[in-house]
């Protein structure tokens, strides 16, 4: 699972190759971004649940 994060300002992108979509991996990717910004900067997050939109509603976890 690939996460990645843009900087719009300059084009550089932090990602992030995951074994796994679990809630740890996600976590540990957001906390690897954290780190290499300066603390002074504000993160602007947009997320999409994509899971949500390939399986069919009778597999999905609740």
């Amino acid at each position: 699972m690939l996460f990645a994060a843009l900087n719009v300002l300059d084009g550089s992108v932090i990602g992030r190759n995951m074994q796994r979509h679990w809630h740890k991996e996600f976590i540990r990717f957001l906390n690897a971004v954290e780190a290499e910004l300066p603390h002074d900067k504000a993160v602007h997050v947009i997320l999409d649940n994509y899971a949500s939109h390939t399986r069919p509603a009778e597999t999905q976890r609740s």
